[in-house]
């Protein structure tokens, strides 16, 4: 079993291919990270405190009221990005040389989930 660590996308196929030149039989448990996510995260956040403040004005003023201070505030680990994972099991074919591997790009799904209690003030 060998680990490759690749900091390069473009550089994907041209591995697998060499693995398999080189004799391999199999490629499986091919991962895909970000190298920075920092910075989406830190958007998601806002976008997700500023969507649970929205719906929770929205909800005091249908109450008759008016939303307080925050009074809890927490981050859920859930929201950090996994990594892309896609299973690949390629068999060497001997002979002529095959078309090199085509990789394909995706996305990745940054979210954050926030949960926020705000105290209820009413009318």
């Amino acid at each position: 079993m060998v680990q490759v660590e690749i900091r390069s996308i473009e550089a994907i196929g041209k591995v697998i291919d060499a693995a398999l030149g080189a004799g391999a039989t199999n490629i499986g448990a091919l991962r895909l990270f970000a190298s920075s996510t920092d910075t989406a995260r830190r958007e998601a956040i806002t976008n997700a405190v500023t969507k649970a403040r929205a719906e929770a004005e929205a909800a005091a003023v249908a109450a008759g009221g008016s939303l307080g201070p925050m009074i809890e505030f927490t981050i859920d680990p859930f929201g950090l990005p996994r990594p892309f994972e896609t299973v690949v099991l390629t068999s060497a074919v001997s002979g002529a040389a095959p078309a090199p591997t085509p990789i394909e790009t995706g996305e990745l799904v940054v979210q954050a989930v926030v949960r926020a209690k705000w105290q209820f003030v009413a009318r």
